[in-house]
């Protein structure tokens, strides 16, 4: 009997340190709260994952196949293969798989974990709830327990174990200082190396849009000059053409009368031809609707015939299993008068013995 009491003292014991908020804040759960916190920062950070551009660390894009003298090579867009170096923006043609070159440059991603500012993936949940755990934990120490309101899980040295004495003022007040000019230094060289990369990454954008608007120009130039060859080369097909026209029209009337006879004759033809097979195809439509229409009758009578069969054994069914119920009835009734008779004559037995 004492050990079942004994079992059942434990097992209330466990179960009011596992619900009191204030139970295990101990000095092992404080070293895994900072080793959570050294591995994920905030582990209850919501999270997203993200796909972003490549940069290098003066905030450059970072492009497929980069070279060493930092050129980027270009790749057409539908084969995916890279392009020739001698491309210049002129379409051309890949003779291996017969269609025209677009070729622009591809810059390399990445996938990586940002906060999402909404709902998202906690960093790590375990981390999370021992994070949880530790700020309970830390509401605990400032809890007043001078009238003995606390229970006895309240650890008042939480996450203060081994902290060490006040040193004097001055001395904290030197370290202080030290540090404040320590970290006002450090924020002023940060402040000048990002002032020097905004400055290389303003320059070379600028750069960047030089080369871009100088190969505009270059290639509209390179257009228009083409089709100004274009142009040329057509208008002088176009007057060699009038030319041999002239020449043919002055030598040869006849010849062009009896041209245009044989076309005239041979549009007739060809008009005729059309009109015959217009003809046809409209007698081959009508003979198909005409099957088609007949078609249907049929498939209509023959659904209506099977509709008129199943009603014919629907009707026979339920004229059958009327029957049946009739019987059934019948035998009831018949069973019943039998009942009734056989309760009659044990009623009516003794009176007839008696008169006897």
């Amino acid at each position: 009997m004492l050990v079942v009491l004994s079992l059942f003292a434990l097992h209330g014991s466990a179960l009011l340190r596992k619900q009191d908020p204030c139970a295990g804040c101990t000095e092992e759960h404080a070293i895994k709260y900072q080793k959570c916190t050294k591995e994920f920062g905030d582990p209850c950070q919501e999270m997203m994952t993200k796909t972003i551009e490549k940069k290098d660390y003066l905030g450059n894009k970072i492009c497929k196949g980069q070279k060493e003298d930092k050129s980027c090579p270009k790749f057409d867009v539908n084969s995916g293969k890279e392009c020739p170096d001698d491309w210049n923006g002129d379409p051309g043609m890949d003779w291996k798989t017969n269609m025209k070159w677009e070729c622009e440059e591809v810059i390399e991603t990445e996938t990586v974990n940002v906060m999402s500012g909404g709902e998202g993936e906690k960093k790590d949940v375990p981390c999370c709830m021992v994070k949880t755990k530790h700020e309970n934990c830390l509401k605990c120490t400032t809890l007043d327990c001078s009238h003995g309101t606390c229970s006895d899980f309240v650890n008042k040295k939480y996450y203060s174990e081994r902290t060490l004495g006040e040193e004097p003022l001055d001395v904290k007040a030197e370290m202080k200082k030290e540090a404040a000019k320590k970290l006002m230094e450090e924020v002023a060289a940060s402040n000048s190396q990002m002032i020097r990369m905004k400055e290389l990454k303003r320059q070379k954008e600028i750069e960047e849009d030089q080369r871009i608007a100088a190969y505009l120009e270059e290639k509209a130039a390179r257009e228009q000059a083409h089709q100004d060859e274009l142009d040329r080369i057509a208008a002088e097909k176009e007057a060699e053409t009038i030319r041999l026209r002239q020449q043919q029209e002055k030598a040869s009337d006849k010849k062009s009368e009896l041209d245009a006879l044989r076309a005239k004759r041979a549009m007739e033809q060809y008009e005729r031809e059309w009109r015959q097979k217009e003809r046809a195809a409209i007698e081959k439509q009508k003979m198909q609707n005409k099957i088609l229409h007949e078609a249907r009758v049929q498939q209509k009578k023959e659904k209506e015939r099977r509709l008129e069969h199943v009603a014919k054994a629907e009707r026979n069914e339920f004229v059958r299993i009327v029957h049946v119920q009739r019987e059934a009835e019948a035998v009831e009734v018949e069973k019943e008068d039998r009942l009734v008779c056989r309760s009659f004559r044990h009623m009516l037995g003794p009176l007839i013995v008696r008169q006897f």
